[in-house]
């Protein structure tokens, strides 16, 4: 695992302060270290008043099979959905 650190902003540039991020992995996988993650699991982030996320999760390119995505979806504090997309992790 490795920390990573992602900020959300609107459309309009504003942080997605005190919101909320979700990551799912497209697929099941295997970690470097033999760990099974289960693409049906969802891991979640609560962003700080800056939209800032950190925390922990599994680069990509530690991961069998090395096609995997993360599905991401970023919710404002009420929770309406303002972003989603796939990001690829990778280790630094």
């Amino acid at each position: 695992m490795i920390a990573i650190s992602y900020t959300f902003q609107d459309a309009a540039g504003n942080p997605i302060a005190n919101g909320l991020a979700t990551f799912q992995l497209n697929t099941d996988a295997v970690t470097s270290s033999n760990q099974q993650i289960n693409a049906g699991i969802v891991t979640s982030f609560v962003l700080d008043g800056s939209g800032t996320l950190t925390g922990n999760i599994w680069p990509n390119d530690q991961l069998t099979p090395t096609n995997t995505v993360y599905k991401v979806l970023v919710y404002t504090n009420p929770g309406q959905l303002v972003w989603r997309g796939d990001l690829i992790i990778v280790t630094p």
